[in-house]
């Protein structure tokens, strides 16, 4: 658990990562969102680097993201 904390927020914060670097992640954070395999904590962290990396502020709501995302591509 600690381990996938601290890629989550590495990647949401990492300074030697270019913005448009980090914003390629979002399609497998997109993906991770819905995995029925992670449990609650870990889907938390992907939320949170979601709104690291977009500056969106949609929590856990699903399809707000996924509206977010259709209309940014």
């Amino acid at each position: 658990m600690a381990v996938r904390e601290r890629a989550g927020c590495g990647l949401a914060e990492s300074g030697m990562m270019s913005r448009e670097q980090r914003r390629k992640a979002i399609p497998g954070l997109m993906r991770l969102m819905d995995d029925p395999l992670l449990n609650e904590t870990t889907q938390g962290w992907v939320f949170q680097a979601l709104h690291e990396i977009s500056g969106q502020r949609f929590g856990h709501n699903r399809a707000a993201w996924r509206d977010w995302h259709a209309r940014a591509q």
